[in-house]
């Protein structure tokens, strides 16, 4: 079967993954400007520190996400806020610092693959039927083929396509399970979920700090990595506060 292998820096040992094509076309990027009045301070600094070829295609994605999140006000800001968090959850849990500058990519691009997924389901104030469903949860997977187009970034392969795995086997695209799924992977989905609990969507009202902190410590074990969970809870006050309140002003 076609496919790649990518190499990680798994714990607690290194590991190796392989992510097969299934006989999927490999989406394709036209040309964009390399350069945004909108790009934000944290991709600002993030290009500084990788080569030119690469600086390109993450701020040519970056623009993307920016474009897909300012489509609408429930969405914008979201990767940024998840990277924060990551990066904090990261560096509690001892990251060095090359795994918590791929932890800081991964998580700003988790979302990319929705560039593909039709507004009217990325916007559906109200429940996804099974086939919506089914169509919404293709965009880890259509994320994963589209930064395929660059090997500099396939290092953030496992973070965008396996940010929905569940830590114990439930989650999709691929039912990855435990320490299947690498520590940034775990990482980014546990901030994903609660950036998503803690703000406003078009589906529901921002959850308080408390129902989301008390949703997080109640999936430990079953959506998300206990120690990630244990790690997130000595950094939740700080990120909440410095984060999450402004928008409620």
């Amino acid at each position: 079967m076609a496919g790649i292998t990518v190499n990680l820096n798994c714990f607690p040992a290194p590991c190796r993954l392989f992510f097969p094509l299934r006989g999927r076309g490999i989406l394709s990027l036209k040309a964009m400007p390399t350069r945004s009045k909108g790009t934000n301070s944290k991709t600002q600094r993030l290009l500084g520190e990788v080569g030119k070829g690469e600086e390109a295609l993450v701020e040519m994605i970056h623009v993307l996400v920016q474009a897909l999140e300012e489509r609408d006000e429930y969405t914008k800001g979201h990767s940024e806020r998840v990277a924060t968090l990551a990066v904090l959850i990261g560096k509690k849990m001892g990251l060095e610092s090359s795994r918590l500058e791929t932890l800081e990519r991964g998580a700003l691009l988790h979302d990319v693959g929705k560039i593909g997924i039709r507004d009217d389901l990325l916007y559906k104030n109200a429940d996804l039927d099974p086939e919506e469903r089914a169509r919404m949860n293709q965009h880890p997977e259509k994320g994963h083929f589209l930064i395929l187009n660059s090997h500099l970034l396939w290092d953030l392969i496992p973070i965008v396509r396996g940010h929905h795995e569940n830590f114990d086997g439930s989650g999709y695209p691929d039912g990855l399970k435990g320490e299947q799924i690498p520590l940034e992977t775990r990482i980014v989905s546990l901030s994903d979920y609660f950036d998503a609990l803690a703000t406003k969507r078009p589906y529901k009202e921002a959850y308080s700090k408390a129902r989301s902190v008390d949703y997080v410590q109640s999936m430990s074990g079953r959506k998300f990595d206990p120690k990630v969970v244990q790690a997130f809870l000595a950094v939740v006050d700080r990120f909440y506060d410095e984060t999450i309140k402004p928008l409620e002003r």
